[in-house]
């Protein structure tokens, strides 16, 4: 997938004056690695399969279209607002919370791992307060230490429309993957103490925070921030994690996995991340009908 440069996206921004902040964020958002892997991969088996409601509100989404399906009367956000046409609203503050689609995402993505490092990779590691004062969601052995991950899925736009962060729509990530690295790493000092940091240049003064796993960096070889977005990009730290795994395997498929997959994953690459992707959209695509309660929404090939 080709990364759009700063300058391009500038030089865009330019020929294009009537786009709102949320749409440049949105346009940035889906312009992230793998953010199209689900919509590569051929429904033929079931690890890649998207029922029809579910497709159709992640394009609508990812187009930044009105949702065709709308809230049912009186269905409001767990702090009581009012849902917005784009589906925004309901994938930062639905009733139900996030654990589902983290829970799925992380499942999968463990299981793909295992298929490279086998029992080298741990699940929430029951031992982690030798090392950790957070629970992990995975950690890896490898010959250099041991290597933790902690993994978020966080939504690029967010909930409040009138605060939508400029960084997004200027930086990868932008809007994120700080937030993620600063809960899980924390950040160091940097700037001159009393002046303002300003978000769309990075330029500013910026506190001192610890990190969640601030113990654990000192006993580990590493802490990866494994950090997905609603509109199914994947972070640099997944991207990376992907690439050595890959690198492992001779990026070749192996088993079952032939079986498993299509024309358009035959290597471990395309398979992996289509595989988390396909689980990443259904996971956000069902969190986003429950917050609305799209209880009438599905496949009308099931009629």
């Amino acid at each position: 997938m080709r990364i759009i440069h700063h300058h391009e996206w500038q030089a865009f921004l330019q020929r294009v004056q009537h786009v709102s902040l949320r749409d440049a964020v949105r346009f940035m958002a889906v312009s992230q690695p793998f953010a199209g892997a689900w919509l590569n991969a051929v429904p033929s088996h079931r690890p890649f399969a998207l029922h029809t409601w579910a497709m159709r509100l992640l394009v609508q989404r990812r187009l930044g279209l009105p949702l065709t399906a709308v809230a049912v009367e009186g269905a409001v956000s767990r702090h009581g607002r009012e849902f917005d046409v784009l589906g925004d609203l309901a994938t930062n503050d639905g009733q139900a919370g996030h654990q589902t689609r983290h829970y799925m995402v992380l499942r999968e993505l463990v299981g793909r791992l295992r298929s490279v490092w086998g029992s080298a990779v741990e699940y929430e590691p029951p031992d982690y307060k030798d090392y950790s004062d957070t629970r992990p969601d995975l950690a890896i052995h490898t010959a250099d230490g041991l290597a933790l991950g902690d993994t978020k899925v966080f939504d690029d736009v967010g909930s409040d429309q009138s605060a939508v962060g400029v960084r997004g729509a200027h930086v990868a990530m932008g809007n994120v993957l700080p937030r993620a690295r600063e809960v899980v790493l924390g950040r160091q000092e940097r700037g001159a103490p009393g002046k303002a940091f300003n978000p769309a240049t990075g330029q500013g003064h910026v506190a001192a925070v610890d990190g969640q796993y601030k113990r654990a960096l000192g006993h580990c070889s590493g802490v990866l921030v494994l950090l997905f977005s609603t509109f199914l990009g994947f972070s640099p730290d997944v991207v990376e994690l992907l690439r050595r795994a890959a690198e492992e395997r001779g990026n070749k498929l192996r088993g079952s996995e032939y079986d498993d997959t299509t024309w358009s994953a035959r290597s471990w690459t395309s398979y992996t991340a289509q595989r988390i992707s396909c689980v990443l959209a259904r996971a956000v695509a069902w969190e986003l009908a429950t917050a609305m309660q799209l209880t009438r929404v599905r496949d009308a090939r099931d009629d």
